[in-house]
């Protein structure tokens, strides 16, 4: 829970920063346009943000995901396999 408490808390610092920014400043500010920008100048900045999110979304084994043990999972399959024979 901490971790979704985290990501949801660094999105919204992000989105309330942008939307400050935007309207003080104007666009040419915001988060966007400066990545935009930036990736021009530092072609590793998208390469990395690529690399971040593959490593955030990549398929992970169903036991690191639920944080079951091996035997948990079995009994589960097994038992669903059961009742819907």
């Amino acid at each position: 829970m901490e971790t979704a408490i985290f990501i949801g808390l660094v999105i919204l610092a992000i989105l309330v920063f942008d939307v400050y920014i935007i309207a003080k400043k104007g666009r040419y500010h915001s988060v966007s346009a400066f990545l935009i920008r930036a990736s021009y100048e530092w072609p590793m900045i998208p390469f990395l943000m690529g690399y971040v999110c593959g490593h955030l979304f990549w398929k992970m084994s169903t036991l690191s995901v639920y944080g079951c043990e091996s035997n948990e999972v079995i009994d589960i399959i097994k038992a669903c396999v059961e009742v819907n024979k």
